[in-house]
């Protein structure tokens, strides 16, 4: 069946407005309640070339007048909140979801990454070993380095040595 519409969707395929090409909807960034005209590809070449024409003292312009605004700045906070927790969740499950010395596993805050052998862990961080702040994919090199601990072991294990 050939496509006529513009934003017609047959068997979970659509035709991107600006390259022709047919591709499955999982190609096609959401947009009110549906999705964009253009597949994913040919909107991140528009960015791209639009960003090219925008000076970099209109982009700060722009970012700053943004951050000025209080309900901007609280809906960045929350997202970095909620992403940052996300990831800590990931790296105790990796490890186990509890204190490897006495179990502890009530509350995440209190569940720290310990580094068995301290000479290999990774310093460009500010010194810390594992980064809230990247995936969850790039912590795990850092996470097979480590057990995790209970803040109360954490500083026994410290104290100990």
């Amino acid at each position: 069946m050939p496509f006529t519409s513009k934003n017609e969707i047959i068997n979970g395929e659509k035709k991107c407005n600006t390259c022709g090409a047919i591709k499955p909807v999982s190609e096609y960034y959401p947009y009110k309640g549906g999705i964009r005209g253009s597949c994913k590809t040919c909107m991140n070449e528009k960015s791209r070339d639009y960003m090219k024409t925008v000076s970099k003292e209109t982009r700060s312009e722009w970012w700053q007048r943004s951050w000025d605004r209080p309900e901007y700045r609280q809906h960045k906070y929350k997202s970095a909140k909620k992403r940052i927790a996300n990831i800590k969740q990931q790296c105790v499950d990796y490890l186990g979801g509890k204190c490897s010395v006495c179990g502890y596993d009530k509350c995440i805050e209190a569940l720290e990454f310990h580094h068995i052998d301290p000479s290999t862990k990774k310093t460009n961080n500010g010194g810390r070993g594992i980064d809230r702040r990247i995936s969850f994919e790039s912590q795990k090199p850092e996470l097979d380095k480590c057990v995790l601990l209970c803040a109360n072991c954490h500083r026994e294990a410290h104290f100990l040595k």
